[in-house]
């Protein structure tokens, strides 16, 4: 469900491209550092997002070094050193992680349920190492298990379950900041939920459609499913809107870190919708 978070890189400047890239690796470093090497796998781009806008709304400066890592071992890349907000992410991308494992071990058998087995137990040592979100991690335990309910009961609308994903993740987002950071964070990450979860039932369509998995759009749609697939993209418009005027009570102190974070929320999630309808509209025409 993650994955759809990424900035337009064709309308950044090269500067930011690469301070963007730094970060990216920087979370990547963190996360070997404060969890362990096998979390690195789970790195997303959703969690450099997270980063980023932590370390705006705590007006925290990034530090940048060269290094070498396992997936470049030969050519030194520039990477962001550890701040409050990477480390903040790297542990929390651990917790939820885990608990999105135990919620596809609940929806797959036979041999995809042998899978997620696998990956539970290096998903549990990750979990030991996150102590300090011992907090957040009922919450987040609690909504997964509200949406998995809703899901099962094949819910047939999607704003039920598009909420629960959005209340998740400003949850994260806005833990442990201050009064007026916390109300920001949630406000824009409630919404950028949502959106993502609209994203990911028109992204899977397709898919669900054969498989028979569950999708809200395949079972909430009125006299013709367009209809619905029309009703969505104009839902996850009015969630960029909600998110663009959280963003604006920002207090940024570096410019570059705005450009940064307004080009994914106002270049990269325009972006990503116009490639997700484009392939419904094409599996559409397929389909006729």
């Amino acid at each position: 469900m993650f994955g759809y978070i990424k900035p337009n890189r064709e309308e950044m400047k090269v500067k930011e491209y690469h301070a963007y890239q730094a970060v990216y690796c920087g979370l990547c470093k963190c996360m070997g550092k404060c969890v362990s090497c096998s979390a690195r796998f789970t790195l997303r781009y959703d969690f450099v997002f997270l980063a980023l806008l932590r370390s705006a709304l705590l007006k925290e400066n990034f530090s940048f070094e060269q290094g070498r890592c396992f997936a470049h071992p030969f050519k030194k890349k520039v990477y962001a050193l550890p701040n409050d907000s990477l480390i903040f992410c790297a542990r929390a991308s651990a917790l939820l992680s885990y608990y999105q494992i135990e919620d596809q071990l609940l929806d797959h058998k036979g041999i995809h349920q042998l899978k997620y087995r696998a990956l539970l137990l290096p998903a549990k040592r990750m979990l030991h190492k996150v102590d300090s979100l011992s907090e957040l991690e009922q919450p987040v335990a609690n909504h997964l298990h509200r949406l998995h309910q809703l899901e099962a009961a094949k819910e047939p609308s999607a704003d039920a379950p598009a909420e629960i994903f959005g209340q998740l993740l400003g949850e994260v987002a806005s833990f442990d900041l201050p009064a007026t950071e916390k109300r920001i964070a949630h406000e824009i990450c409630f919404h950028l939920g949502k959106w993502i979860y609209f994203a990911d039932a028109l992204d899977d369509l397709e898919k669900d459609r054969k498989t028979g998995n569950y999708n809200p759009l395949l079972t909430d749609h009125g006299p013709t499913l367009d209809q619905t697939v029309e009703f969505i993209i104009d839902a996850m418009a009015m969630e960029r809107k909600a998110i663009g005027r959280a963003f604006d009570l920002i207090d940024f102190e570096d410019k570059d870190l705005k450009a940064i974070l307004g080009n994914i929320l106002e270049e990269g999630l325009p972006l990503a919708e116009q490639k997700i309808q484009a392939k419904t509209e094409k599996n559409n025409a397929r389909s006729l």
